[in-house]
């Protein structure tokens, strides 16, 4: 038998261990679902930006031709970014239903958080302002492109 003293010793040295052992896995899946997450936005960022950098390139002729006859710069880069966002909102528009039917359906993980209206409402937003910053980006640099050159020039080369 052990001394009561050298027993609590251990059993506090092998619970300091089990949470440590707890907190370094939870450490470690949470760096793991980070570096998901990550990768993720990183592929979709490239994917949306590349689409609208490649469809504004594209209409590097109606661009010229609506400079051509007398469309401010602004106005033409505003016609374009409103574009992306109507095309963003009208994809969201099924998406949203989608989503909250996987949620109130609890087909995804909710034993960690539940799926509540707020927590949903917060998420698509902040989804919906990364979309739009990523349709911005992938527009508004290749129509500033399109819209530098002359405008006689861009029709020329159609």
């Amino acid at each position: 038998d052990l001394h009561p003293r050298v027993r609590r010793q251990r059993q506090m040295c092998i619970r300091d261990s089990v949470r440590t052992a707890y907190e370094t896995d939870s450490v470690n899946e949470l760096n793991t679902q980070f570096c998901i997450i990550f990768f993720l936005l990183l592929n979709i960022f490239l994917g949306i930006i590349g689409t609208f950098w490649f469809r504004t390139q594209h209409r590097r002729a109606e661009i010229a031709l609506r400079m051509a006859l007398g469309s401010t710069r602004w106005g033409i880069c505003g016609r374009l970014m409103g574009e992306g966002v109507l095309l963003l909102l009208i994809s969201a528009i099924p998406a949203l239903v989608v989503a909250w039917n996987l949620g109130y359906a609890e087909l995804v993980e909710v034993t960690r958080m539940p799926f509540t209206a707020g927590r949903f409402a917060i998420t698509v937003l902040g989804t919906f302002i990364l979309i739009a910053g990523m349709i911005v980006i992938g527009i508004g640099y290749p129509a500033r492109r399109a819209m530098s050159i002359e405008p006689a020039e861009a029709l020329h080369e159609e």
